[in-house]
C-alpha cells in the first residue's frame, strides 16, 4: 500500500514527513494494532525501521493510536468524540461544565503540557 502525496516532503511541528512516514501513517489508519512486521512487509522496509518511525511519529505528536467504541455494539443511539484544548488555568472550570451535561456520559482527558 502506498500514499501518493505530491507535497513531500511536509514539515510538520519541526518533523519532516516523508513518503515512507506517510505510508506507515494509512496502515495505522486503517489498524492501529497493526503488526510491525506487516507494516515492513506492505510497504517492503526493514521492521527496525518501521518500529523506529513510528516511535518517532509518537513522540513527535505526529500521530497518537487510540480506541473508538464501535457504537452498534454499545447502548449509545449517538456518539461523538470531540478533542477540546484548553488553557491550564481554566482545566477545572471546563471539565465543571462538561460533567453537568445531560448528553455526556464519558470525559477523558490527556493533561499533557506540551499538547
Amino acid at each position: 500500500m502506498v500514499v501518493s502525496n505530491d507535497l513531500l516532503p511536509q514539515t510538520i511541528s519541526g518533523y519532516e514527513i516523508d513518503q515512507l512516514d506517510l505510508n506507515i501513517i494509512k496502515l495505522l489508519q486503517h489498524n492501529g494494532r497493526i503488526a510491525y512486521s506487516d507494516i515492513a512487509r506492505s510497504i517492503d522496509a526493514p521492521e527496525a525501521t518501521i518500529r523506529y518511525r513510528v516511535k518517532r511519529l509518537i513522540d513527535e505528536k505526529i500521530i497518537s493510536i487510540s480506541a473508538f467504541i464501535n457504537t452498534g455494539k454499545v447502548k449509545y443511539e449517538n456518539v461523538a468524540y470531540i478533542e477540546l484544548k484548553t488553557e491550564p488555568d481554566f482545566l477545572d472550570e471546563d471539565l465543571d461544565q462538561l460533567v453537568v451535561m445531560e448528553n455526556i456520559s464519558y470525559v477523558a482527558g490527556d493533561l499533557d503540557p506540551h499538547s
